[in-house]
């Protein structure tokens, strides 16, 4: 009775009030530890999650290791009833009616955990197949571990198997009619952490891997994937359908964040402190000495810009020189990131300016560029320019700035 009672419990808390919720592009890798198995991915938005799953006597219990199983923590209480719940009291698992994925990796080659599975998943076969013809199940059981040498005509028509891609020789399976989708460790396949170019072998194996499931019809997985904002960006703009993860709040928040909108923040940096450490250049004649001091300010693509400069001129008397023109401007500009470890930007705007006799209001400019060998640091480069004279400078500095 009071097993009963736990179960009926355990299926109530399950059940939410069904609020919508943006889903998102990914899966809740080992998600039996999180606080709240299942019910965290759902609430977040996610379109799958994984369990790994050990053979205990008849029960089949869920964790990573088999000394870390609980006799609670069977893979029917923890995901099959609740999702069963869900399905019942909301009319769907997601809310877009697309199928949720539940990945099993059986952690142990073990045939008669796998005939355990495939039993307790017939009992779920409200769950697995299409309610009416031509619609998706509500969930989707795809091995991700081990699984015996079945033949496929004797195959759960329920329970399907990835593809993973091991090397760059990618070669289409003898057979995909059980294929849930192709599979990549970014981990152990892919190298790029998000900072400078791609490497080419990590373009040639992900447009491989996106061929493969286009040609089978599947999703293309990539779990282990850093959790990294440039990473999903590039990822998701390569084809993959699912990303793994097991910060679950972390992701949902790079994911959601409005940067793909026309009011989102660039991926350069939202500000930056530019300051003069050495310098060199010229007035409007042949030679001089030439300084400058700026503080730019970036937000989103759009630069805010305060420069005091000063240069030397044409030669002089004694009682004529250094400094004998100066520059003081306010200029609007605009930022980008370039070649992933370059910030630029280019400003234009008003100020006055003196050239010895000869001053007043003036059309003024700037050039920025830096490279930023770490996320918070860069080396300068700050050119500045008017109309007075005209008059002009180069300079070196430093960018400390929130890098994106």
């Amino acid at each position: 009775m009071l097993a009963l009672l736990g179960i009926l419990l355990r299926a109530a808390v399950s059940v939410d009030s069904c609020p919508a919720v943006a889903l998102l592009p990914a899966y809740a890798h080992n998600d039996y530890r999180n606080q709240h198995p299942l019910l965290d991915a759902l609430d977040l938005g996610y379109r799958g999650v994984e369990a790994d799953v050990f053979r205990v006597g008849t029960e089949l219990l869920v964790g990573h290791e088999r000394s870390e199983v609980r006799a609670a923590n069977t893979l029917t209480r923890l995901y099959l009833e609740p999702l069963r719940a869900r399905q019942h009291s909301c009319g769907y698992v997601l809310a877009d009616r697309t199928p949720f994925f539940l990945n099993v990796e059986l952690k142990e080659p073990d045939s008669t955990a796998f005939s355990y599975l495939v039993a307790e998943l017939r009992g779920f076969q409200d769950l697995l197949q299409p309610s009416r013809p031509g619609d998706a199940p509500a969930v989707r059981i795809t091995l991700v571990g081990w699984w015996p040498s079945v033949d496929e005509t004797s195959w759960p028509p329920f329970l399907e198997r990835q593809f993973v891609i091991r090397d760059r020789g990618i070669t289409l399976p003898a057979s995909s009619r059980t294929m849930g989708f192709v599979s990549i460790d970014y981990g152990k396949m892919l190298t790029w952490r998000g900072r400078g170019p791609v490497p080419a072998s990590d373009r040639e194996i992900l447009a491989g891997a996106r061929q493969l499931a286009e040609s089978l019809g599947v999703p293309l997985r990539v779990h282990h994937v850093p959790v990294d904002r440039e990473v999903y960006r590039w990822l998701l703009d390569q084809g993959v359908t699912l990303l793994g993860t097991s910060d679950l709040r972390r992701t949902r928040s790079l994911l959601s964040a409005p940067e793909d909108t026309a009011s989102a923040r660039p991926r350069a940096a939202p500000w930056a402190l530019w300051g003069v450490m050495a310098a060199w250049g010229a007035s409007h004649t042949a030679g001089g000495d030439a300084a400058a001091v700026a503080v730019t300010y970036q937000q989103r693509h759009r630069t805010y810009s305060l420069r005091f400069a000063l240069a030397e001129g044409p030669p002089c008397s004694a009682s004529d020189c250094w400094p004998d023109a100066m520059d003081l401007a306010f200029l609007l500009g605009y930022g980008t990131r370039v070649g992933g470890i370059f910030q630029a930007s280019a400003g234009a705007g008003l100020g006055v300016a003196n050239l010895r006799d000869d001053g007043g209001v003036a059309l003024a400019g700037e050039l920025q560029l830096s490279l930023r060998p770490t996320r918070f640091l860069g080396a300068a480069v700050y050119g500045w320019g008017n109309t007075v004279g005209p008059q002009f400078g180069a300079a070196f500095g430093v960018q400390i700035g929130r890098f994106r």
